[in-house]
């Protein structure tokens, strides 16, 4: 604690997940004026309270801090909102991953589909374009068998 004060470190966090060796699992001080005898004012640490909700609030942070089935957990009152933890961040990561990818596959898919219909498009076209030219063809030859010698 005295490095800390001495180092001028507003507050500082302990977290024992098991609670067996600071007697509970998290535990935090903040660093605050004080008189001592003689009217002098000296800067000591506090123990930082828990709020109504169970929480301890940090100033440096401007979260809550919490223990929760054995995690350290930090809740943003500003948002209203708890914060993930790293596996939950991941698990984020992962899932917007995947709905990228497959966000992608499909954009892949609705353009392979849509080069795939318009070779069809060129294809019948091309079909088109020769079985007109046979009727012409035909066409001209059935004039030329019709006319007289």
């Amino acid at each position: 604690k005295r490095l800390y004060r001495r180092l001028g470190v507003g507050e500082y966090w302990l977290f024992d997940p098991s609670g067996k060796r600071l007697g509970e699992r998290l535990r935090g001080y903040r660093l605050r004026p004080a008189t001592v005898s003689g009217g002098r004012e000296v800067h000591v640490y506090a123990l930082v309270r828990p709020n109504r909700r169970g929480r301890r609030a940090s100033r440096a942070l401007r979260l809550e801090l919490f223990v929760q089935d054995g995690e350290l957990r930090f809740y943003d009152p500003v948002e209203e909102r708890l914060l993930p933890t790293l596996d939950e961040t991941k698990v984020q990561r992962d899932e917007a991953q995947a709905e990228r990818d497959a966000e992608r596959a499909a954009r892949q898919a609705a353009d392979q589909r849509a080069e795939a219909a318009e070779r069809q498009v060129e294809i019948e076209r091309a079909e088109r374009q020769a079985t007109d030219g046979r009727i012409a063809a035909l066409e001209a030859e059935l004039r030329a068998l019709r006319q007289p010698d």
